[in-house]
């Protein structure tokens, strides 16, 4: 139950950066396009992150706002130093391997949703396969997302070949 005042007061910490990591990827290009909101509803992101309507809709709004030339770089086609920041602080909060897991799902069919990965996309994918240690399956997506399908995939640190 939030109250009227915070709408994020009694969320899990983790399900509230698990969210702000998806809500940044989906506006990471810089707008919301018809594809990505009809990913948005069949991946049924806010359920499966385990948000309420007031919780998901206030981190939807803080990243469109987040748009603001302090997050969003349109020279660069991407997020700024500051949004890239944030993104690395709510990646260091959620240490729950299958939230990472189900964050990297869920922003790569966002991203992907177009047909096309915005640099800007690139951008937040990348920096969540450069914090987090991910399963195989995770790790082959997201680097044929941010590096194309001809990427020659190599082990990571920590993981079996």
């Amino acid at each position: 139950m939030h109250n009227l005042a915070d709408p994020l007061a009694g969320t899990d910490a983790r399900r509230i950066a698990a969210g702000r990591i998806v809500a940044l990827t989906l506006v990471s290009n810089g707008e919301i396009n018809d594809a990505e909101r009809f990913a948005l509803f069949r991946t049924r992101a806010q359920e499966r992150l385990g948000l309420d309507d007031d919780a998901w809709q206030t981190l939807l709004a803080d990243a469109l706002e987040g748009l603001s030339p302090y997050y969003f770089d349109p020279g660069a086609r991407g997020p700024s130093g500051a949004a890239l920041g944030a993104l690395n602080q709510w990646a260091s909060e959620v240490d729950d391997p299958e939230l990472q897991s189900l964050v990297v799902r869920l922003s790569a069919a966002l991203a992907a949703a177009d047909g096309y990965v915005d640099p800007g996309e690139a951008a937040v994918l990348r920096t969540l396969l450069d914090r987090w240690l991910l399963p195989r399956q995770d790790q082959d997506t997201l680097e044929a997302l941010v590096y194309g399908l001809d990427f020659e995939v190599r082990p990571r640190h920590g993981m079996p070949a």
